[in-house]
């Protein structure tokens, strides 16, 4: 049977980035989003509902609480939608792909997944900067940021996010999850992954973390953190905006 594929992410106040974000992961493959939508005022709600019409989402809204982020990928994992399917999580500045040509980043993390064993796939970050840009444009961020960290020399790239087998994980976290003890962890060039501490900390790797030792492969996950000057600034603001409304 083909593997389901579903794009699972928390979106607020995202509804420019919202169009290619989706687009760029349909042509890559996946079947369908799984969303929570955390309070967005911005059309943001409205548009994702659109898709849910269309058979194309599922959106949750879930309040505000401790721990919001694993609160609300824990329920993203219990829709019954999900029982079956490998979730992918990601967030709205980030692109899942595959460096492989004619290989879409959907037909290597089935090709992965087709392997009853594999329980998850870490993909290690690439982050993308400004690219000395001042203003945002209208054409597509994958389009207009094309210089990144070195990804074998910048410690940031050792950073994963993870798609996993909903029914082999017992925990997930922000970049990782914690699956069952006989399943395999693969990176993105498809070997098993290989977790390490990150270079900064001096505490001792557990059973999994959130960073490899192989800054690569053919599977990665496109970071555009930064964007424009301007969008950066957006950002940080909505960000301010966000912390002073008491919960």
């Amino acid at each position: 049977d083909r593997i389901a594929l579903t794009l699972a992410a928390i979106a607020k106040n995202e509804r420019a980035a919202m169009p290619e974000w989706v687009a760029w992961h349909r042509l890559q493959g996946f079947d369908r989003l799984a969303v929570v939508d955390n309070g967005s005022t911005d059309g943001t709600a409205e548009y994702l509902e659109a898709l849910a019409q269309l058979g194309l989402c599922e959106v949750l809204h879930i309040g505000k609480c401790d721990g919001f982020q694993v609160h609300a990928y824990q329920q993203l994992l219990a829709l019954p939608s999900s029982a079956a399917a490998v979730l992918c999580f990601v967030d709205l500045d980030e692109f899942v792909v595959s460096d492989r040509s004619g290989c879409s980043a959907g037909m290597l993390l089935r090709q992965a997944f087709a392997d009853p064993t594999v329980g998850a796939v870490g993909m290690n970050w690439r982050l993308f900067g400004s690219n000395g840009r001042r203003t945002g444009g209208a054409e597509p961020v994958t389009q207009r940021f094309l210089t990144h960290a070195s990804d074998t020399t910048h410690s940031i790239n050792l950073h994963i996010k993870t798609a996993v087998r909903v029914r082999s994980c017992r925990r997930f976290y922000v970049h990782n999850a914690l699956i069952d003890e006989n399943a395999r962890y693969l990176d993105g060039a498809l070997a098993d992954a290989q977790f390490i501490d990150h270079p900064r900390t001096r505490q001792p790797v557990a059973r999994a973390t959130a960073f490899t030792a192989r800054a690569g492969g053919a599977l990665r996950v496109h970071h555009y953190v930064i964007k424009s000057e301007q969008e950066f600034e957006a950002k940080a603001m909505r960000r301010s905006v966000d912390a002073a409304i008491p919960l």
